[in-house]
């Protein structure tokens, strides 16, 4: 599969939070959630809605917190603030 066939490969939420539910519900240490913040055209349309909606959805599983996507460089400052925001939160 290439880069530009990703966009038409849809990501289920709740099978993502279930599966991390029965991860931390198994696991002895910490689990944290990786998170896409880079806004990629075509392929991740990621925006702060997006990151609340997986907080929310995450946020019963029993996860430690998230571990934020690869290049923070290029991620849109919003997605990086609501993402601060959400570990914040997380983590108070």
């Amino acid at each position: 599969m290439f880069f530009a066939d990703l966009k038409d490969v849809p990501f289920y939420l709740n099978f993502a939070a279930r599966e991390l539910q029965d991860l931390t519900s198994s696991s002895a240490c910490p689990v944290y959630a990786g998170v896409e913040i880079n806004r990629i055209k075509d392929i991740a349309e990621v925006h702060p809605h997006y990151l609340e909606e997986t907080n929310m959805a995450y946020g019963q599983t029993g996860i430690k917190s998230f571990a934020l996507s690869w290049n923070l460089l290029d991620a849109p400052e919003e997605n990086i603030a609501k993402a601060a925001e959400i570990i914040e939160r997380i983590n108070r």
